[in-house]
C-alpha cells in the first residue's frame, strides 16, 4: 500500500494530531495497521518527510527487536543433529553464492553438504556466478562468462546433486553449465524424509 499525502490525510482525518507529538504519518501507519491486521502488505511511506521516516523506522525498531532473523543456511545447519539422514550421496558440487560467502556462511554450506554426500566439491574456480540478482537472467553471457572454469570441471566430475543457496543463482548456474542446480534444502528433505514402514 502506498500512502501518499492524500492517503495520510485519510487514514488520519479527524485525529488530534496537532498539539501532541504525533505526526500524521504515525496515525496513519497506526490506522493502516490496524485495518490490515497481520496480513502480508507492503507500506511505502513518502521518506521524504523527514518526520514520517524516523517514526517508521523507531517503530520498526520498537516492533521487531524481538525477531530474531536467520538465513536458512544457518536454520538449516543448526537442525542438522535433529535430523536422520536415511543415505548419502555418492558426490555433490556446492556453489555458494556472494551473500553465502558475504555472511560467513559457505564453511556451513559445506558442512550441510558434508552430511547429504560422501564427497563434497566446490569447483576451482567457483567465484561470483555472474547472475547478479536478475541481470544474469537478462544477459546470460554474464554467466556463462563467470562460470566457464566451474563449466569445465563439472564435466570432467560429474556429481550426483548440483546444490547452492540462491533461486537466481541456481537459475543461472543451470543455464550456463547445463547442470541441474537447485537449493540445498530440497535434497535436505529428500534425505531426511521418514522412510515409509
Amino acid at each position: 500500500m502506498l500512502l501518499d499525502a492524500v492517503e495520510i490525510e485519510r487514514l488520519s482525518a479527524g485525529a488530534q494530531v496537532h498539539g501532541t507529538s504525533r505526526c500524521r504519518c504515525t496515525v496513519a501507519m497506526e490506522r493502516w495497521r490496524i485495518s490490515s491486521h497481520r496480513r502480508r502488505r507492503r507500506l511505502v511511506l513518502p521518506w521524504s518527510q523527514r518526520r514520517c521516516r524516523d517514526t517508521a523506522r523507531r517503530r520498526a525498531k520498537e516492533q521487531y527487536q524481538s525477531l530474531k532473523i536467520i538465513d536458512s543456511i544457518a536454520w538449516c545447519r543448526d537442525l542438522l543433529p535433529n535430523l536422520a539422514i536415511s543415505r548419502k550421496l555418492r558426490r555433490v558440487a556446492v556453489h555458494p553464492t556472494c551473500s553465502t560467502t558475504d555472511l560467513g556462511l559457505a564453511g556451513a554450506l559445506k558442512q550441510i553438504a558434508g552430511r547429504l554426500a560422501e564427497e563434497v566439491e566446490v569447483p576451482v574456480g567457483t567465484t561470483c556466478c555472474g547472475t547478479a540478482g536478475d541481470r544474469g537472467l537478462l544477459h546470460p553471457e554474464l554467466v556463462v562468462s563467470a562460470t566457464r572454469e566451474v563449466r569445465l570441471v563439472l564435466i570432467d566430475r560429474p556429481s550426483d546433486a548440483y546444490l547452492s543457496a540462491n533461486r537466481t543463482c541456481e537459475m543461472g548456474l543451470r543455464h550456463a553449465t547445463g547442470r541441474p542446480y537447485e537449493s540445498f534444502i530440497f535434497l535436505l528433505e529428500e534425505l531426511s524424509r521418514p522412510e515409509a514402514g
